[in-house]
């Protein structure tokens, strides 16, 4: 077994903390950008797989989630025709979900996305799964690279020469904790309200001064401001009643989830 030998826990050299990066990008010319913009109720989810750590280009799995006779139709038509055929894995009436391997996603000087992250936050950078929705490509990538932030930095500088302004959004970078998302609070919260809690700090909506506010959320998600407002408020008010009952006892979470209540009409 291959050891390093560690003389000191301050000389490792190791950054303390994992970080998340989080941006999004967009396309007139991508066939599953058009898609989604076209089709505002698909949403696609691409899954990068990497048979070994030389293997950068894209190899992904794609589940397409929608009506499912939508989602063929895309991919024996416009995709098939210019980027070849997908192999079929699973479907069923709400989603399709097929394995790639050509460039689907929109190229920077010849380069995918994750091609150039990798380059710049190195090959041990870790993509979450994609969320392709409304014409836009959300991307999270995990890098432990000590020197990410400042790599980070000139990545932006690249993707600022060679995109349009209002095609390219950088939402966050932070530390990732997903010990985080073990925490009760998020149990009683459906995938959907979780959905839109996370967009909605990605895109600054709790921030100060605000970043985004309601009709901004919704577009993203292609639905109604009334019904972002729904999954928003549920959220929070099981947030913040979970908290105060971990932190004051049972007792306290109808009064807690009451002064939410009042202290959201009050705004």
């Amino acid at each position: 077994m291959l050891q390093t030998p560690i003389r000191n826990p301050d000389e490792r050299g190791f950054p303390a903390t994992l970080k998340e990066y989080s941006f999004r990008v967009k396309t007139a010319d991508s066939p599953l950008m058009r898609f989604t913009r076209e089709n505002p109720e698909h949403r696609v989810i691409i899954s990068l797989l990497r048979g070994n750590i030389r293997e950068i280009g894209e190899r992904a799995i794609y589940t397409f989630l929608g009506p499912r006779n939508v989602s063929r139709q895309f991919l024996l038509g416009e995709f098939t025709k210019r980027h070849g055929t997908s192999q079929p894995l699973a479907e069923a009436e709400g989603y399709v979900s097929v394995e790639v391997s050509t460039h689907l996603l929109p190229t920077i000087q010849g380069k995918s996305p994750n091609e150039v992250t990798y380059e710049v936050l190195g090959p041990d950078a870790v993509f979450l799964p994609i969320l392709v929705v409304n014409g836009w490509l959300h991307i999270r990538v995990l890098s432990a690279n000590a020197q990410g932030g400042a790599r980070f930095e000139k990545f932006l500088d690249i993707m600022r020469n060679h995109m349009q302004p209002d095609a390219f959004d950088v939402y966050s970078v932070r530390e990732y904790k997903p010990e985080a998302r073990l925490h009760e609070a998020t149990q009683d919260i459906t995938p959907r309200q979780q959905e839109v809690l996370e967009m909605g700090y990605e895109m600054g909506y709790w921030d100060e001064p605000r970043r985004c506010n309601l009709d901004d959320i919704a577009r993203h998600f292609g639905v109604s401001k009334a019904a972002i407002h729904k999954s928003l408020s549920a959220g929070e008010r099981k947030v913040m009643a979970t908290f105060f009952t971990d932190t004051y006892g049972k007792g306290k979470r109808r009064a807690a989830t009451q002064m939410l209540i009042e202290h959201r009409s009050g705004r």
